[in-house]
């Protein structure tokens, strides 16, 4: 069973976003999508009070609550298909948003983004 942070750290990580977004190829590459729907899962195992989500301090709830009005900011805007190209959401203010709540996520969460990108 994937943690919480487990779903975020894709989705926090620029070095990611770079290398399997920017400069994916055919045989390794992430789509912005399945970043998004991986913050949706970790924002709906928290609503539920799924038994992961047990595991986690008020602080850390909170935070990736807040992922929330993010997500829907970008829905809303349309950033995925406004952008042109994958690659162009890396610069976009909405997703630097993401990104950077992510990172506060992780932090309260106490997950080590950069030894995970090592690892990657």
């Amino acid at each position: 069973m994937r943690s919480i942070a487990e779903y975020l750290a894709p989705l926090a990580s620029e070095a990611m976003h770079l290398r399997y977004i920017a400069h994916g190829t055919q045989r390794e590459y992430l789509l912005p999508e399945e970043l998004l729907e991986d913050a949706y899962t970790a924002i709906a195992k928290v609503r539920s009070n799924a038994p992961i989500a047990s595991t986690l301090s008020e602080d850390a709830k909170v935070q990736v609550l807040a992922l929330a009005p993010l997500l829907a900011a970008e829905v809303e805007g349309d950033v995925l298909n406004s952008c042109g190209s994958a690659a162009a959401v890396i610069d976009h203010p909405v997703w630097r948003a993401l990104r950077d709540q992510a990172c506060v996520c992780l932090e309260v969460l106490n997950f080590d983004l950069a030894a995970w990108e090592a690892d990657q």
